[in-house]
């Protein structure tokens, strides 16, 4: 069975709306066309379930990778912030 390459496919489920979009900008700054999943915003902007990135299929192995390196930048930050300062 084959796939077709413009579906869309999840590539990134994001902590928040914020952060969804964030990573979308980050794609689409790499000419890769996202989209956030919407439907889990039915009431006002209140998230129900984490939100989705989207992409065609055809991009997904590209998106993975630009992800990959945001995570990683994410995890190096939060690493830093932690080591850097101690406890009172």
């Amino acid at each position: 069975m084959s796939h077709d390459p413009k579906e869309l496919v999840s590539v990134y489920k994001a902590a928040n709306p914020t952060e969804a979009h964030l990573v979308m900008n980050l794609l689409l700054d790499e000419e890769i066309e996202a989209f956030v999943s919407e439907e889990n915003e039915p009431l006002a902007g209140l998230t129900i379930a984490a939100p989705d990135v989207l992409v065609a299929r055809e991009s997904e192995a590209r998106a993975r990778e630009i992800i990959d390196n945001y995570d990683d930048l994410q995890i190096e930050r939060a690493e830093k912030e932690s080591g850097g300062k101690e406890e009172e």
